[in-house]
């Protein structure tokens, strides 16, 4: 840095004739050299010519003929940056002349930096600053003409970083530009959507002909469509056509993320009974989607229709029962003005009765019983129920134990051996978890016990070297 400081001084002292002479010097001796030295002079001097702009802006910004690879990009990106005084230079003498030579920039740094290693995102900074640029141009240029809008939208269509803010740049080219983009949005989404429903067409004709063999996968929508679509419904509901943008989700209604696309934007929009209508719609046509029935159940209870929420949430708990499940039965039961304690005995007693011979932790499973239990913070009652011959997952066997009080130490070291067991059963050197039980057990023990215990230990796992090597003494 000091020598930097030092070098920059002395340059400082030097006469223009001396500093002219030597620039020339590294001009023949280099091209990349004379070639800024070239663009600066020509940005100096420029008119307002379009194509003598775009030219220069050309080579201030012009790739080379290979690839740039990581930690290279700097000396590209530092001639990219004279691109910005040239279009401000151009902002002060023709702001419109600027606009244009602004959407020219932005794409030759796109193709900059589409031929580098952008992780740095030195690229992608610079794309940003020439988009600010872009903007300042187009703010100073003021109200577009239609056709900027179609213009415009291609430039979006095409910006792989986001170089600009687009709700400024929106803002900034006025109403007749901002209704010339929604036309060319809406023919653009319309025939992409067309052509995909063409293609989809033909592919069911194939299937048909096909008579029931594998007829390849069906045709999707592509990335262009989905950006289109994207745009297109930003755009309705910026200009407050909400009825546009729901006929156009409405269109794809074949999927749960049809139905709940159209359930967001009734919601957002606070057509909360419309919202309930649509996800009535979307579960019966989807009766097994969690997000739709979420939303019909949101539905439902906004409207206060809360019995109707409770047969949901009844139905939605024994489909899938589960511990988060179960408190939502209960809460929407008080919602309803049920008696809870009833509800709760009565859907515990539907559990005993449902349990299957050969559940997922082996026969006459309890978990979801037991994780119920513990989630109420009943231990003593879960310690009991999780007894054998009952089965229950080792997670829930060892958070019983954990929580039971020194009274019930007894219990809880018995609890904590069946996890222990089902462990060693599978485990490997170093043994660092079933060694950690081991000590949970023992300090749940009266010495004479414990070392009976470890003693059995060391009988059993005589074979597993570096466990017994791991045990406590006594």
């Amino acid at each position: 840095m000091q020598e930097r400081s030092r070098l920059q001084a002395f340059l400082h002292g030097l006469p223009a004739s001396v500093l002219a002479k030597k620039l020339m010097q590294m001009a023949d001796s280099d091209f990349q050299v004379e070639r800024e030295l070239q663009c600066w002079r020509r940005a100096s001097e420029v008119t307002c010519d379009p194509a003598e702009l775009v030219a220069i802006a050309d080579g201030m910004l012009e790739p080379g003929r290979h690839y740039i690879k990581l930690g290279e990009g700097r000396e590209y990106v530092r001639r990219g940056e004279a691109v910005l005084p040239l279009l401000r230079q151009t902002r002060a003498r023709d702001t419109q002349a600027a606009v244009t030579l602004g959407s020219h920039a932005l794409r030759r740094a796109w193709e900059l930096m589409n031929q580098a290693d952008d992780s740095g995102d030195e690229f992608g900074e610079l794309c940003r600053a020439i988009g600010a640029e872009w903007l300042a141009c187009l703010q100073a240029a003021g109200p577009q003409p239609g056709a900027f809008g179609e213009a415009y939208l291609q430039l979006l269509l095409e910006d792989p970083v986001e170089s600009f803010d687009p709700v400024a740049a929106e803002t900034a080219m006025g109403e007749a530009a901002r209704q010339g983009l929604r036309q060319a949005l809406q023919r653009r989404w319309r025939a992409a959507k067309d052509a995909l429903r063409a293609e989809q067409a033909r592919w069911e004709e194939a299937r048909a002909r096909r008579k029931g063999r594998y007829a390849g996968l069906p045709p999707r929508s592509d990335i262009n469509l989905c950006e289109l679509q994207r745009m297109h419904l930003e755009q309705l509901e910026r200009a407050g056509n909400i009825d546009g943008a729901l006929a156009v989700l409405r269109e794809d209604l074949t999927t749960p993320q049809g139905h709940g696309a159209v359930i967001g934007l009734l919601g957002r929009h606070g057509r909360h009974c419309e919202a309930l209508l649509q996800a009535e719609e979307g579960c019966r046509a989807f009766p097994d989607d969690a997000g739709l029935q979420a939303a019909l159940l949101r539905g439902l209870e906004g409207a206060g229709r809360l019995e109707e929420a409770l047969v949901l949430r009844r139905q939605q708990f024994e489909r899938r029962p589960e511990v988060e499940a179960f408190h939502a039965l209960l809460e929407a039961a008080k919602a309803a003005g049920h008696d809870v304690a009833a509800l709760r005995d009565s859907v515990l007693a539907w559990l005993q009765l449902h349990e299957m011979a050969t559940g997922r932790y082996g026969p006459n499973d309890v978990t979801l019983r037991a994780q119920i239990l513990c989630a109420e913070e009943r231990w003593s009652e879960a310690a009991q129920l999780v007894q054998p011959p009952a089965s229950c997952s080792l997670v829930t066997l060892r958070t019983i134990a954990l929580h039971l009080g020194t009274e019930e130490r007894d219990t809880a070291a018995a609890l904590l051996m069946r996890v222990l067991d089902a462990a060693m059963d599978r485990a490997t050197s170093p043994y660092r978890m079933e060694l950690h039980l081991v000590a949970e057990i023992a300090q749940r023990m009266h010495a004479p016990q414990r070392a009976v215990w470890l003693a059995h230990l060391r009988k059993v796992y005589a074979g597993k070297r570096n466990f017994l090597n791991g045990l406590p003494v006594g």
